[in-house]
């Protein structure tokens, strides 16, 4: 990825930072380093019965039910099954599926990779009739505890918009800030333009898409997602 401006005549897209936290080899010192409010959601998880199951392709359905209807309701394209499943099959063992689960249902999920010293979180979602539960606090906390033990020095919490909702729930981690850049280089006459839900157009767009079916979405989203640059 791109981390500083390069000098080149187009126009960067800055929107996006990438959020990581240095991990210590002691889960009980990650522990101590958490925000008192963080450490309180963690614990009302718990104290609410939810559990966390890790596991990889035998958990990929239940992580995709919930990760298709959370980029619906987010109003984006969301990709394959099938995606996923490649990304299974290439990192084998580096790649995780954990889920959180309200007695035998799954209400949450992540995927995660492993790279080097690095362990990586590129999606996750939650069923958000069960936000009061804080599972994404459950979910990542045994997940990073996990890296710990494991021995990796590095947690990628993955992109997230500047001061965006996903943005603020990594930072209380304690995640660290650097910044991404793309660059559109136009081709031909008209070069297609930057599509964001921030303008008039591209928010017009996600609603209409929120208002879709979910089996609708599931079935179109990766039919779009192929098309989109981001």
């Amino acid at each position: 990825r791109c981390t500083r401006a390069l000098q080149l005549p187009f126009r960067a897209i800055s929107d996006k930072v990438n959020l990581s936290l240095p991990l210590p080899n002691d889960p009980n010192r990650l522990w101590s380093q958490l925000d008192t409010k963080v450490r309180n959601q963690i614990r009302k998880a718990e104290r609410s019965g939810l559990s966390i199951e890790i596991g990889r392709a035998e958990k990929l359905g239940e992580f995709y039910s919930i990760f298709a209807q959370n980029m619906r309701d987010l109003g984006s394209p969301v990709h394959a099954i099938s995606f996923f499943q490649a990304i299974l099959n290439t990192f084998g063992e580096r790649a995780s599926v954990v889920l959180v689960r309200k007695d035998t249902q799954a209400i949450g999920g992540l995927f995660a990779l492993s790279y080097k010293h690095a362990f990586v979180v590129p999606w996750a979602s939650s069923l958000r009739e069960y936000f009061s539960l804080c599972p994404n606090m459950l979910l990542y906390w045994e997940t990073l505890r996990m890296a710990c033990l494991n021995g990796f020095r590095l947690f990628d919490f993955g992109r997230s918009s500047r001061d965006g909702g996903t943005y603020r729930f990594k930072r209380q981690w304690g995640a660290i800030e650097e910044p991404l850049f793309w660059y559109s280089i136009p081709v031909g006459a008209h070069p297609r333009k930057h599509l964001s839900q921030t303008d008039g157009r591209g928010a017009i767009l996600a609603q209409l898409w929120r208002s879709l079916p979910l089996p609708v979405t599931r079935w179109l989203g990766p039919i779009i997602r192929k098309s989109l640059t981001q």
